[in-house]
């Protein structure tokens, strides 16, 4: 008599450890699994799919928050690279005399310092 009342509560065990499984190994589970009985069975079972939705949810948050992230370090560098450009292609010019002419050795300086202070 006993195990006509046990059996089937420890398969409703042995299926919600599945479940957790396969939540654990990162697998889709689809709650096909409606336990009406014993309450505290169908209760863990609530309590179960509640966290699983939860962490779901924070993950999915953190996965979006890296690539916001990610995105901002792409434009910063992206930012930082530009100016960096011009201040060593004048650099450059004026160190191998390609800019010689004294008004466009100036301006070559003003370009420098102008780019210098983007970066500030």
């Amino acid at each position: 008599i006993c195990s006509i009342f046990i059996n089937p509560l420890i398969q409703k065990i042995k299926q919600f450890n599945i479940k957790t499984k396969q939540f654990i190994n990162h697998e889709k589970f689809i709650d096909d699994e409606t336990f009406q009985s014993p309450r505290e069975i169908k209760e863990l079972n609530d309590s179960f799919n509640k966290m699983a939705y939860e962490i779901n949810n924070q993950m999915n948050m953190i996965k979006n928050e890296q690539q916001e992230k990610t995105e901002i370090i792409q434009n910063l560098a992206h930012d930082l690279k530009t100016p960096l450009a011009g201040i060593r292609s004048y650099s450059e010019g004026l160190r191998d005399g390609v800019i010689s002419d004294p008004q466009e050795v100036h301006e070559a300086y003003e370009i420098l310092i102008k780019q210098a202070n983007r970066l500030s």
